[in-house]
């Protein structure tokens, strides 16, 4: 497995929601702060369920989903984040800590 996955989050009305691209798993949260934790914790699970059941087939997520996944962000829910740079679909890494 990789040490770095690049994530994907975006905004809805009630929370954040963040993609793991190559593992195709997401996580939610109230806050930035919990979406990264709780999308950090749901990779730790899965590789080690990977590790478990190395039958397990790992799958990136696949573009008609990814578009899905992008088009249910509202660009109104993004411009209203405040105190952070955090940009309409921008894309960062998540180092594993597994």
């Amino acid at each position: 497995m990789s040490d770095e996955y690049t994530i994907v989050i975006r905004k809805t009305e009630d929370a954040y929601i963040a993609l793991c691209m190559e593992l195709n798993i997401c996580s939610t949260g109230d806050t930035l702060q919990d979406v990264n934790q709780n999308l950090m914790d749901a990779i730790k699970v899965y590789i080690e369920d990977i590790k478990q059941y190395p039958e397990t087939v790992v799958k990136p997520i696949s573009t008609k989903e990814f578009i899905e996944f992008l088009r249910d962000t509202d660009q109104n829910d993004m411009n209203t984040i405040t105190g952070n740079n955090l940009k309409s679909y921008e894309i960062n890494t998540l180092p594993v800590y597994a």
